[in-house]
């Protein structure tokens, strides 16, 4: 594949995750406002369908020129489908905000930012590891990236079938949160009469 060819469908790619994170939210909160929980359910589906659109978008030969066909083609599967990648986003953090309460929320998003960004640092460690074993037992460069790249993709099912425990924690911890809240906002209302 040409530099030209795989700019232009990185960039593809980039504006549909963009147009995922925002889509993404608002079906997040229409999730939650038709089921309790709704959010999480969304968030592990889009992550495991995102899985499958990303595995299918990295064996789809695409030609070194492709013709104006394979450029709608690409521009559709990728706003059509490779969104769903970047729905969990804007819920996790949804989540987030929903079970902790407000003096802690910080903690809370600088313990998972913290973390987040260990595993952006440790992935491509690991990749170069597995990219440069596959080259020792004799893949070819494309094919170890290929199957690394695979391979990676394929611990989203582990990430995915986290959202049934959270699905089942979720709408608690929020109740429990909005209770605390509300109990808070009785005793300030009854301190000011008083």
């Amino acid at each position: 594949m040409s530099k030209e060819t795989a700019t232009m469908t990185l960039l593809l790619l980039g504006i549909a995750t963009v147009i995922g994170g925002l889509i993404g939210g608002f079906l997040g909160d229409f999730a939650e406002r038709k089921r309790k929980g709704g959010r999480a359910i969304l968030t592990g589906l889009a992550i495991f369908f995102g899985m499958i659109v990303t595995i299918l978008i990295l064996i789809y030969p695409l030609p070194s020129e492709p013709t104006l066909l394979d450029w709608l083609s690409i521009t559709f599967y990728s706003i059509g489908l490779i969104q769903l990648i970047s729905y969990a986003g804007p819920n996790v953090r949804a989540i987030i905000s929903q079970v902790n309460l407000p003096e802690d929320r910080g903690t809370v998003f600088g313990v998972f930012n913290i973390l987040d960004n260990v595993g952006r640092a440790i992935g491509p460690l690991f990749g170069g590891v597995l990219i440069e074993y596959l080259r020792i037992i004799g893949y070819s460069n494309p094919d170890a990236y290929m199957w690394t790249l695979l391979i990676s993709t394929l611990f989203w099912i582990p990430c995915s079938l986290i959202w049934i425990l959270i699905y089942r924690l979720y709408p608690r911890d929020r109740e429990e949160i909005t209770r605390i809240l509300e109990e808070r906002v009785r005793k300030l209302i009854s301190t000011k009469h008083h």
